[in-house]
């Protein structure tokens, strides 16, 4: 079973690095998909960490279309959401 482990970010800076490496090691989740609407250093932390896919929002458009926005790019039928 592959799961798809989505992470929506919003000025995450001090977190973010730590919870997607968690996830990238974890045997059972084959992708994480991060939706960062962030205005602090998160954005630039995200690009430093490989083997992710990470979407932005041109508004930002809360929790819950970043949500929606990650079940989208999300590959696999099975979906956690995991708060950055």
């Amino acid at each position: 079973m592959k799961i798809s482990a989505i992470v929506p970010a919003y000025n995450n800076e001090s977190s973010v690095a730590h919870v997607v490496n968690l996830l990238k090691k974890h045997p059972k989740i084959s992708e994480v998909v991060v939706v960062d609407d962030s205005n602090d250093l998160t954005p630039q932390i995200l690009k430093g960490i490989p083997g992710i896919k990470v979407v932005t929002h041109s508004e930002y458009p809360g929790k819950g279309g970043a949500v929606i926005t990650a079940w989208k790019h999300a590959r696999y039928d099975v979906i956690i959401s995991i708060d950055a």
